[in-house]
């Protein structure tokens, strides 16, 4: 019996290192080694190191992030005005340029819990990306976000995706037509998947209302929770509703327009 117990613990460890030499090789794909190294340098409260290693990196996202709270760490515990200046700067920077591109780069940060300061900036900075998503174009890489395990990264998605789509709904509604990419996107079954598997968060189930009739194609797939039926007579009291408004209509067009 404890031969068993050990060796189960001993495939878990191996496991859990291989786990964490695939994750630490792709960050470094990604960023560099240098990234690599400067995050180990931080965790080990190294930020003079950091910021050297970083300036050299000033072009990057990632290169701004560690100058950002390395600088800001420099000034809690030296009380330096000139760390907290350059901490604020480079703050400053980012919330302009950031998006859910640099999640990677910003979880790192957020979980820092025994750095409050860093982890609540990098909070900030992780709703300013979401934000900073305007276009319906970026919807597939917001949706990859429902299957975060972090459920507030969940819902800053599922938010987002309902952002982006009710503007093309209310064109519809005012007597318009999507564009061809509108329809293409929306009716993306990978895209409508996403969100079904996601229907536990409210905006999920907005966005696919809003999405409307093509949902309805792939949502009888799923098992028949009190959240999908009412999901599907929802849509089908939208589709009611908008054909009474527009008879000739179809889910994407007021007049009918085919795409």
């Amino acid at each position: 019996m404890r031969h068993d117990q050990l060796k189960r613990t001993v495939i878990v460890l191996l496991f859990m290192t291989f786990s964490l030499g695939i994750s630490t090789n792709s960050y470094a794909a990604k960023t560099g080694d240098w990234a690599v190294k400067a995050r180990q340098l931080f965790e080990q409260d190294e930020y003079d190191q950091v910021i050297k290693i970083a300036k050299a990196h000033k072009k990057e996202m990632a290169g701004n992030m560690f100058l950002a709270f390395s600088y800001m760490q420099n000034g809690l515990y030296n009380s330096s005005a000139a760390d907290k200046t350059q901490s604020k700067n480079y703050i400053n920077l980012l919330k302009e340029k950031v998006s859910v591109d640099h999640l990677d780069d910003l979880s790192f940060f957020t979980d820092q819990r025994d750095k409050p300061d860093v982890a609540k900036s990098a909070k900030m900075l992780l709703n300013q990306g979401f934000k900073n998503i305007k276009i319906i174009d970026e919807l597939p890489k917001v949706l990859k976000f429902l299957e975060s395990p972090n459920d507030d990264v969940k819902k800053l998605a599922a938010t987002t995706c309902t952002r982006l789509v009710n503007p093309l709904r209310a064109v519809v509604n005012k007597g318009g037509t999507m564009r061809k990419k509108d329809v293409r996107i929306l009716s993306n079954e990978k895209n409508i998947r996403r969100l079904l598997g996601s229907l536990d968060s409210a905006n999920s189930s907005k966005c696919l209302k809003l999405i409307e009739q093509p949902v309805l194609k792939y949502s009888s797939s799923y098992s028949e929770s009190l959240k999908t039926v009412k999901l599907e007579k929802d849509i089908n009291n939208a589709i009611v509703k908008r054909e009474k408004k527009y008879p000739k209509s179809n889910w994407y067009s007021a007049i009918g327009k085919k795409r």
